[in-house]
């Protein structure tokens, strides 16, 4: 899928599988996190942590793809920021590690609060310090959570309701 199109009715198809897409991810329970077990990521196995990892990421990147379609198209938030309701994802030299052991040795922990949560506490004026225990890709999150919060509240969004699908799909 691109986010340019060739005609209208590229975009019209786009606009639609995007919202699929969307909901489908929704529907699945990818932005929640899997329920606590109560253990600590060290006390978890490798491969435990590998894949809560992958779908944190994944529902990361695909929030991602959500904010940019808010600050470069204007359209309007199709995930809230509270809907991913994850911790943000590890330090990358941590994610990286090819064997159980290598990650054992690479650990550092990342923030253990939920993504909303931090972003709350970065747009709060009464937080006074927030977490330093944030990942490379943690920052940028919080960074386009930020943009996208303040571009959805400050900037009139076009919405599906709002315009056409013509009008959408051309400007």
């Amino acid at each position: 899928m691109s986010t340019f199109y060739v005609d209208l009715d590229e975009c019209r198809r786009y606009r639609q599988k995007y919202t699929q897409i969307i909901e489908l991810v929704r529907n699945s329970g990818l932005f929640s996190a899997l329920p606590d077990s109560g253990k600590k990521d060290l006390d978890k196995s490798w491969e435990e942590w590998v894949y809560e990892e992958k779908r944190r990421r994944i529902a990361f990147k695909i929030y991602l793809l959500d904010c940019g379609h808010v600050l470069f198209f204007g359209n309007r938030p199709r995930v809230a920021a509270y809907e991913v309701r994850h911790r943000i994802p590890a330090h990358e030299h941590v994610y990286e590690a090819r064997t159980a052991v290598e990650w054992r040795i690479v650990y550092t922990a990342t923030s253990q609060v939920e993504y909303p949560v931090l972003l709350e506490m970065l747009l709060s004026p009464h937080v006074e310090a927030p977490p330093t225990d944030i990942s490379i890709m943690g920052h940028f999150l919080l960074l386009h959570g930020a943009f996208t919060t303040f571009f959805a509240y400050y900037r009139p969004a076009r919405s599906d309701m709002d315009v056409s699908a013509d009008q959408a799909c051309v400007g």
